[in-house]
C-alpha cells in the first residue's frame, strides 16, 4: 500500500531516536499546521468519515483491475511535497519551523546542523564517519526506514550520492545527504519493493494545448450536511404547496421557513402544476441573483434511487445505504447507479466525451483528489492537485534552492526512475506522483 504521511513521520521519529529537548513541553506542541503540510494530523480529519475513502481506486492500473488504494488521496502536490520539505527540514534542522520543518515556528533561522532552535532532534548515530563505512550504514538505514526492501539500484544511487557530496562538500553534507535521500525513496512511503528498467520517468505528459479559449465547470463540494428543504422551497405566493410545506415542517414552532424569510424566484421551468413560482433562503441570496442571471439551475430531489420505492420496502429493495452521509457523497459524485459507465466520477466522464471530440481537456482539483473527476481508466489521466496556499517547490537549503543549487536533483531522480512490470504498483504510483 502507500504509507499514510503521519504514520511515515512517526516511524522516521521512532526509527532514528528522536529526543525532545527538556526545555520544551509537550505543552508547547510538537507539530503545527500538519493537516496543510502533510494532509493529515490526529484528531483533525476533513470531516467524519476520516482522511480518505476506503473504497477510492485511483485512474489507471488501480481502476482498471479493480484494486482499491485510500490513501491515494492523499497524494497531492502540497502533501507530497510538504512531506518531502519537512523531512529534509527535520535532517537539517531538528524538528524545526525552519524551511517548512513541522515544528511551531520558533525564534531564529540556524544555519543547517544547529539543532538549537528544534523541538527535539534525531539521536541515531547516522554518520558514517568514514567513506568505507557508507554501504553498511545504508543496509543498517534500510533495514530501519524501509524494513530492509531498498533495491539494489537505490542502493547504488545513495552510494553514488554520498560519493559526490563528500568529494564536493565535506562527509557532514554527505551524511545529511544520504538520510534525505533515504527519506525519499519508493520503499520508504510504499510498503512494495522496487525494480527499476534502467531508463528515467518520463512526466505524464500535460494535456495538449488549445489556441481556443477555455471553459471551465467549477464544483464546490460542500463537507457537512444542508438542509435543502430549507434552501430551495416552494414560493408563498404563486405556489399552492407552501402551505403543505410549512405545515409538514412544524409551521410557527418548527423549522420551516415563514415567507419573510423567502426570496422569489421563477419556477416555471419546473412544471408543477399550481407551482409558478420558488423561493430561496434570504440568506443564500447570491443563489437568487445566479439563478436570475440565467448563469445557475438548481437540480431539486436529487438522490440515489435504483427503482421507485415506499417506505415499507425501500430497507429489501434498494442497493445501497439511503442514509449514509458517506455513500450518498460518493453516487453524488459518481451518478451511475448501475456502474454502466466507462469511468467512476460524472465530471471525469464528460472530459473523457469532450476528449473524444478532439477537444483539449485537464482535471484541477484543490488540496486533495476526488472521484468526481477520475474519467476512464485507459485515459490514465490524474487531475493536477493544488494547494490552496499556492504552488511548493521540493525545497534544500543548500543544494535544491534557485536555479543553481539544483545538486540533490538528479540523485531524486534517479531514484524514481522507471519501473519494470514486476514491480509493486503502489511504488510506482508514488515515484510517478513525485516526479510529476
Amino acid at each position: 500500500n502507500i504509507r499514510e504521511p503521519l504514520l511515515k513521520l512517526i516511524q522516521f521519529m521512532r526509527s532514528l531516536s528522536f529526543r525532545r529537548r527538556p526545555n520544551i513541553k509537550f505543552s508547547h506542541g510538537l507539530f503545527d499546521e500538519m493537516s496543510y503540510k502533510i494532509g493529515q494530523m490526529v484528531f483533525d480529519p476533513p470531516d467524519q468519515f476520516s482522511f480518505f475513502a476506503c473504497d477510492y481506486s485511483p485512474p489507471g492500473v488501480f481502476a482498471e483491475t479493480d484494486m482499491v488504494s485510500p490513501e491515494s488521496e492523499l497524494l497531492s502536490m502540497s502533501s507530497v511535497v510538504g512531506l518531502i520539505n519537512g523531512l529534509f527540514s527535520f535532517v537539517n534542522f531538528g524538528l524545526a519551523n525552519a524551511d517548512n520543518g513541522f515544528a511551531p515556528s520558533l525564534a531564529r533561522l540556524p544555519p543547517v546542523g544547529d539543532y538549537s532552535t528544534s523541538v527535539g532532534y534525531l539521536t541515531f548515530p547516522f554518520q558514517t564517519n568514514n567513506i568505507a563505512s557508507v554501504a553498511s550504514k545504508i543496509d543498517e538505514l534500510s533495514t530501519m526506514i524501509t524494513a530492509g526492501r531498498l533495491s539494489p539500484e537505490n542502493k547504488q544511487v545513495l552510494l553514488d550520492a554520498h560519493a559526490y557530496f563528500d568529494q564536493n562538500y565535506g562527509i557532514e553534507s554527505a551524511d545529511r545527504v544520504l538520510l534525505k535521500l533515504m527519506a525519499a525513496t519508493p520503499e520508504f512511503h510504499t510498503s512494495n519493493t522496487v525494480r527499476k528498467t534502467g531508463s528515467p520517468r518520463s512526466i505524464t505528459p500535460p494535456a495538449v494545448k488549445s489556441s481556443l479559449p477555455y471553459k471551465a465547470i467549477v464544483y464546490i463540494n460542500l463537507a457537512g450536511g444542508a438542509d435543502s428543504f430549507n434552501i430551495l422551497t416552494p414560493g408563498p405566493s404563486g405556489c399552492s404547496l407552501y402551505n403543505e410545506y410549512y405545515e409538514a415542517r412544524g409551521r410557527g414552532a418548527g423549522i420551516g421557513l415563514r415567507s419573510d424569510d423567502i426570496l422569489p424566484i421563477d419556477g416555471s421551468s419546473a412544471g408543477i402544476s399550481g407551482c409558478g413560482t420558488l423561493g430561496v433562503n434570504k440568506l443564500l441570496s447570491a443563489y437568487k441573483d445566479i439563478f436570475d442571471e440565467g448563469k445557475g439551475i438548481f437540480f431539486a430531489n436529487m438522490g440515489h434511487l435504483h427503482k421507485p420505492v415506499t417506505k415499507e420496502n425501500w430497507l429489501t429493495e434498494t442497493k445501497t445505504d439511503l442514509f449514509s452521509h458517506h455513500t450518498m457523497k460518493l453516487e453524488s459524485h459518481v451518478v451511475d447507479a448501475f456502474r454502466e459507465g466507462e469511468g467512476p466520477g460524472v465530471l471525469g466522464r464528460m472530459l473523457d466525451i469532450l476528449e473524444g471530440h478532439g477537444h483539449a481537456v485537464g482535471a484541477t482539483a484543490v488540496n486533495s483528489r476526488a472521484t468526481i473527476i477520475d474519467g476512464s481508466p485507459t485515459t490514465g489521466r490524474l487531475a493536477d492537485i493544488m494547494s490552496t496556499e499556492g504552488v511548493l517547490r521540493v525545497f534544500d537549503r543548500n543544494f535544491l534552492k534557485g536555479e543553481t543549487n539544483q545538486q540533490l536533483r538528479g540523485f531524486l531522480e534517479s531514484l524514481h526512475a522507471e519501473t519494470d512490470d514486476n514491480s509493486g504498483v503502489f511504488g510506482n504510483a508514488w515515484s510517478q506522483t513525485f516526479v510529476d
